[in-house]
């Protein structure tokens, strides 16, 4: 067993020193670096180049291509400056007038609601003329409208002009709807008694404005900044019958505070929140605005505006007259007991004396 690693060591022996021999032999020597300094040699001088006369081949004009130029030619041309023109005046457009359409004749007869997705949901509507009834749902057209959307108490449809027309299913729906309520006016909840002082009746103000979110919308209110810092709330666009100008607000007014709060961050317009929530009857709110930069009062008294019966007035209006008309005509009647009485002091005024017992006898 120890033959054969024997033979290998020594084979292994062998062949290093085989190869030591042939690097030994083979090894080539590197020649000495020798320093040399260069020398210095001088260039050819440049060969100078012959002038060419260029006037000679105006001269010699091979192909007759040469002319000489006028003094005209050298002249610049004179630039014309056009003239302005004339301003034309700007014609301004006129104001499209609004073309509303006659009302669907449709009557709503009944509601089907399935889920708060309204597209399952089933709206009953009669033709007026031919009274047939038919289920429409949403995107269904009746004539030039189609239908918008269908809700539990009501359906809209939109014409096409882009008009929108609202039906309700009972009468009650449309008083108590918030748009509908807009156009009939806000004499039940406010009442103007001179330019800076409003009486508001706190019942019917919260039956028609359900929310902040709704009264922000209703007066288009929007922060105002003045050189980078909030200054108060801006009242933007209002309709003619808005509650704003019910209100005695204008549009670009900027309201700075409310009972002395100001109007200006988050936290304080929250504040007066809260202080108009729990104000009582027959409190005073007093808003302070700025109106065409000049500062501005309004103050809204919380409390019942007493309803006014208009057959009422009109009778006392009749009677008014009436009797002007009778003032006016009453040299044709016989003196009444205040005519008299009024003479008798008169006569008494100028004599001096006591009414006359018979007469004032006669007129008890």
């Amino acid at each position: 067993m120890k033959h054969p690693v024997w033979i290998l060591n020594s084979t292994l022996l062998l062949l290093l020193v085989l190869g030591s021999a042939i690097l030994i032999f083979s090894w080539h020597h590197a020649p000495e670096r020798e320093d040399f300094e260069p020398e210095l040699t001088a260039q050819p001088p440049k060969q100078a180049f012959p002038k060419i006369n260029i006037e000679k081949l105006y001269e010699n004009d091979l192909f007759g291509t040469y002319r000489i130029a006028s003094s005209a030619e050298h002249q610049m041309p004179e630039i014309v400056m056009p003239q302005v023109p004339a301003p034309a005046p700007i014609k301004v457009p006129e104001k499209p007038e609004i073309q509303f359409l006659d009302p669907l004749a449709i009557s709503l007869k009944g509601i089907m609601t399935f889920s708060v997705n309204d597209t399952k949901n089933r709206a009953i509507i009669e033709e007026t003329k031919t009274g047939a009834e038919k289920l429409y749902r949403v995107g269904d057209t009746i004539e030039d409208a189609q239908l918008l959307r269908i809700f539990s108490n009501k359906v809209i449809f939109i014409r096409s002009n882009g008009q929108q027309e609202v039906l309700y299913l009972r009468e009650k729906d449309a008083a108590s709807d918030p748009s509908y309520m807009s156009v009939s006016g806000w004499s039940d909840v406010v009442d103007q008694i001179n330019e800076n002082y409003f009486i508001v009746n706190p019942n019917t103000f919260i039956t028609r404005v359900l929310n902040l979110g709704q009264f922000i919308d209703m007066l288009d209110l929007s922060t105002v900044y003045r050189k980078g810092e909030s200054a108060g709330c801006r009242v933007g666009h209002l309709e003619e019958n808005s509650l704003g100008i019910a209100l005695g607000l204008q549009e670009g007014d900027v309201i700075l505070s409310v009972n002395n709060i100001p109007a200006t961050t988050s936290s304080q317009r929250f504040k007066i929140y809260k202080t108009l929530v729990s104000a009582d009857r027959h409190d005073t709110i007093k808003v302070n605005l700025k109106r065409k930069n000049r500062n501005f009062t309004v103050e809204y008294e919380l409390k019942e505006i007493a309803k006014k019966d208009k057959t009422t007035e009109r009778e006392e209006q009749k009677r008014e007259r009436e009797r002007l008309q009778i003032l006016q005509n009453k040299q044709t009647f016989a003196p009444t007991m205040y005519d008299i009485r009024m003479r008798e002091k008169n006569y008494m005024k100028e004599q001096g004396a006591k009414p006359t017992p018979s007469l004032s006898n006669q007129i008890e």
